[in-house]
């Protein structure tokens, strides 16, 4: 399937629900493809509900800043050591 940014935009509910049935979404800017959604997995599983949410339970207050430190400190050590990036 092929979408405008704006039907993607306003119908993004419907896409993610074709994606998880197994579809490719191609989005595009006028005439110009610009992205592609693929469903994880082969699509062959939709995702459960409720597991993020849950997953934010217990996550919640298990990373605590040092005195000094901001969140975006903690931020870019995570995606610093994530990516092998210098900081």
């Amino acid at each position: 399937m092929d979408a405008t940014l704006d039907y993607a935009e306003s119908h993004f509910s419907q896409i993610l629900d074709q994606v998880m049935g197994g579809e490719e979404v191609v989005l595009r800017r006028g005439a110009v493809a610009v992205a592609k959604i693929v469903p994880l997995d082969g699509g062959s599983a939709p995702a459960k509900a409720g597991k993020a949410s849950e997953w934010l339970k217990t996550a919640r207050g298990s990373v605590k800043a040092l005195e000094g430190e901001s969140v975006d400190d903690l931020r870019s050590a995570y995606y610093a050591e994530k990516y092998g990036l210098k900081e």
